[in-house]
């Protein structure tokens, strides 16, 4: 019996050890806690400035026929100022077919402006998306059409894979085929055993 006593007072002296190394019962223990750093990164797309220097007609949206270009704008924190900033243009095809980098001035706002021409002759009509870097580390992104933008029915999905299982809120079911010996009309299903008769 005396030798089970000195296993268990054994066992629990390196219990007890193990709890106070890995500070479970260490009250002494400190602890850091740091506010979220502010991010004031502010990129958009707009179709210009006015004679005051104002962005104007901030849009996501640039139709060929009408704007002879998209702006991408970028309003960044203190400490990016000063940096080499970088404007990606990515097309619908998911190509960067368009970059410009530029020292980010001290004390104003930047904005490069892209020809629409020539966008549409490197990506064409659809979704962009414009990534600006501040010494080569992402900081913002907005996303802009050029031509119509694609009306979206909710909860319908414009296509469907075959041999894919959809959630079913996403699922047009109305377009869907009936399975096998059922009938979207009022008449009732044939069974497949019931012989037709004269």
């Amino acid at each position: 019996m005396k030798t089970c006593f000195a296993c268990y007072v054994s066992l629990i002296g390196v219990a007890v050890a193990t709890m106070l190394a890995g500070g479970c019962l260490n009250e002494t223990r400190e602890v850091a806690l740091y506010p979220a750093t502010e991010q004031i990164v502010d990129v958009f797309t707009c179709k210009g400035l006015d004679d005051q220097g104002h962005w104007i007609h901030v849009t996501d949206q640039f139709k060929p026929e009408e704007d002879p270009r998209v702006v991408v704008a970028a309003q960044l924190r203190p400490e990016h100022r000063q940096s080499w900033i970088t404007y990606e243009l990515t097309s619908p095809a998911d190509f960067v077919v368009l970059s410009e980098t530029i020292r980010y001035p001290k004390e104003t706002d930047l904005g490069v402006h892209f020809d629409i021409e020539r966008l549409m002759q490197t990506g064409g009509e659809g979704e962009w998306m414009a990534v600006v870097y501040a010494d080569a580390n992402p900081i913002g992104k907005a996303m802009f059409t050029l031509g119509e933008k694609e009306e979206e029915g909710e909860g319908v999905s414009r296509y469907y894979v075959v041999d894919s299982e959809p959630a079913p809120a996403e699922m047009d079911t109305s377009l869907q085929p009936a399975p096998a010996g059922e009938t979207s009309g009022a008449t009732e299903p044939v069974s497949p055993t019931t012989e037709s008769q004269p």
